[in-house]
């Protein structure tokens, strides 16, 4: 069975292989797991920003971040192994399903180019493009009414 949780109800092994499976993912953007702790302890701080955490039975599957003052989604990751079984599409319609209880009309992302079909597969449209440091990135919205 599968839930989704919000990060500060998640057991410490739960929280640990979130450092480590970001890490490994984004190793240039965070250094080391300690960081990685530090910046989710600070971002996401369950009031205006959550952290929610995708686990079946007792192992960690991925990640979706939410910023409702800004109706925002980021941080949408699943550990490799889970990729391509509907977990990322799990994650991104709870996310979407989160902002429209909270009576929002349009979302924002951004996403690096190699994942943008994902997006737009799933009723996203490219809104911009933008340079992040030395990446290339896109920018979707989605109408959620």
């Amino acid at each position: 069975m599968t839930n989704i949780l919000p990060y500060d109800k998640c057991s410490n092994e739960i929280k640990e292989n979130i450092y480590a499976n970001w890490l490994n993912e984004w190793e240039e953007d965070f250094r080391d797991c300690q960081k990685i702790k530090s910046i989710i302890e600070e971002e996401f701080n369950g009031d205006t920003n959550n952290l929610y955490i995708l686990v079946k039975e007792t192992t960690f599957i991925g990640t979706v971040a939410i910023d409702f003052n800004n109706a925002y989604i980021s941080h949408l990751f699943v550990v490799p192994a889970y990729r391509k079984k509907g977990f990322g599409k799990m994650l991104l319609k709870y996310a979407e399903s989160i902002l429209r209880k909270k009576e929002i009309n349009v979302a924002t992302l951004y996403c690096y180019y190699n994942m943008h079909n994902f997006y737009l597969n799933n009723g996203w449209q490219i809104s911009n493009s933008i340079t992040m440091g030395d990446k290339y990135a896109i920018v979707l919205n989605k109408n959620l009414n």
